[in-house]
């Protein structure tokens, strides 16, 4: 055994300077990549460069062995471009308020549609009133209402004369928010209650033949009256009918104009279902005296919530879920507080899970986590299996 014996100063390896290239390691360039599995980074070369249905990637090794690593590494390295580029927003649904419209759009289409929602709802705020009271449509306004007034007095007029020379009058009573016509006599040039008319009998200031004469022609002009105040009422409410129809014309026209640049810019179904909605929701409730409740502001409504947006650059998105949870891969929707402790959920607190914000690119999940949490794993199964995620 002698022979085989090595003596102690050769037991170590020694590297011989005048080999070496460099005089200091800080010349020397860092290797890239991973080192002494060649067989592995194929495998996963291949998983991340082919682009099918289906396709996934499963890295199995003992912990601690850079499993993680290595994915980042090949990532990093091959840059893969996104697969789809897309913008997802939410609007509101007037139909169906707890289910929003979800609008899908080319990258960074996301954010131009919410400039130009931000244009309407800024104007919806700040100017629609304002436009309303332009001069051509107040102009437009008061003619339709001098036009009733002048068809209520031809209606009108003609009992009035007759009352007047019979010594009555045609005076309109206030109830609650309905007014009514009634007959009064007149004394000293004024209208007189009748029953303040009776008084005066009663007291001896008039007589009663007197009191049964006016009693007489108020009961004989009662029914005229009836039918000429019937017949005024429907020229009034025609007359109020034809205002509203006549500004909500004027307020279509206007919101129209407004919106027209959006929907040219913009050939979505689901986008442009949601503008004409916006309109019938403004003419509905936001023309003057349309409605008695406090509104929501403009923007709440009428807004809009980019919950993903791709247009900072062409790569794949790379998301690493460290907790994935059925919260954060699916999202979750926040409520919006409304004052008094009340919070109500809508289309503005929707928040894209991991699942929405990997579309196009690649989601990259530790088998072991997301087995531990409760329902994780079949939620994930069914949203690779349908390609759907409900948030």
């Amino acid at each position: 055994m002698k022979k085989y014996a090595v003596s102690p100063d050769k037991l170590r390896w020694r590297v011989e300077e005048s080999r070496l290239t460099f005089k200091s390691t800080a010349e020397v360039d860092p290797a890239e990549g991973i080192v002494g599995q060649p067989i592995a980074l194929e495998a996963m070369r291949f998983g991340v460069e082919c682009d099918a249905p289906g396709q996934n990637v499963y890295v199995r090794g003992v912990t601690g062995t850079g499993r993680m690593t290595l994915v980042n590494s090949l990532l990093n390295e091959l840059k893969p471009k996104a697969r789809r580029r897309l913008d997802r927003c939410y609007v509101h649904n007037f139909n169906q308020p707890d289910r929003p419209r979800l609008v899908t759009l080319d990258a960074g289409r996301g954010r131009q549609l919410k400039r130009m929602l931000r244009n309407v709802t800024d104007f919806l705020a700040n100017d629609f009133a304002e436009a309303l009271n332009s001069a051509p449509i107040k102009s437009g306004r008061e003619r339709i209402q001098e036009e009733t007034q002048q068809q209520l007095d031809q209606i009108t007029r003609p009992l009035e004369k007759e009352l007047q020379a019979n010594g009555l009058a045609m005076v309109q009573l206030q109830s609650g928010p309905v007014a009514q016509a009634a007959i009064f006599p007149v004394m000293d040039g004024q209208p007189v209650a009748p029953d303040q008319f009776r008084q005066l009998a009663a007291s001896g200031k008039i007589d009663e033949a007197q009191l049964e004469q006016v009693e007489g022609k108020i009961r004989e002009f009662s029914k005229r009256m009836t039918d000429v105040s019937n017949e005024a009422s429907q020229a009034w409410q025609a007359g109020l009918q034809r205002l509203h129809e006549y500004m909500e014309s004027e307020a279509r026209t206007i919101l129209e104009n407004l919106v027209r640049p959006l929907q040219a810019q913009f050939e979505h179904p689901a986008l442009h279902e949601f503008v004409n909605e916006v309109i019938e929701d403004v003419i509905e409730n936001r023309l003057q005296g349309s409605s008695t409740e406090k509104l929501p502001d403009p923007h709440v409504v009428y807004g809009v919530n980019l919950i993903c947006s791709h247009e900072q650059s062409d790569a794949s998105p790379v998301i690493i879920e460290n907790s994935p949870t059925i919260a954060n891969l699916l999202g979750t929707v926040e409520p919006d507080f409304i004052g008094d402790g009340r919070t109500v959920t809508n289309y503005r607190g929707i928040r894209a899970g991991s699942l929405v914000r990997a579309d196009g690119g690649f989601l990259v999940l530790d088998a072991n986590d997301v087995l531990s949490e409760p329902g994780a794993w079949r939620m994930l199964m069914r949203a690779m299996r349908t390609g759907c995620v409900e948030i």
